[in-house]
């Protein structure tokens, strides 16, 4: 091997080093969704879920903590991730469609 060789695979080295590094930050600090929904509700987890939660059309009346635990059932059930759905942080918002899709299933089997 010439130096030049040794040089590049001593920088690929480094570079995958520092990559993996990063990732395994973010997998230290990262926590699900649902985790960080629980802690905004914190205090409020048997108050109504339509006092606690913004832009509920078709769920409401029941205990705030049941949302969220229901959400997590869907999204096991649908293999998605919270953000499928929703804008992580800005729950309420309306912006993708696959919410208004899963509102408008959810209405089929509450009108049944």
């Amino acid at each position: 091997m010439n130096t030049k060789t040794t040089f590049l695979i001593l920088c690929l080295g480094i570079i995958t080093w520092r990559a993996r590094s990063v990732v395994w930050r973010r997998l230290i600090h990262w926590r699900p969704p649902q985790t960080r929904v629980y802690e905004l509700i914190k205090g409020r987890e048997q108050v109504t879920v339509d006092s606690v939660f913004q832009n509920l059309k078709v769920l409401g009346s029941f205990p705030a903590e049941n949302l969220v635990f229901a959400m997590e059932k869907w999204s096991e059930a649908l293999g998605v991730s919270c953000d499928h759905c929703h804008v992580t942080g800005e729950w309420a918002s309306d912006v993708k469609k696959e919410k208004h899709i899963a509102r408008r299933g959810d209405d089929a089997r509450c009108a049944k």
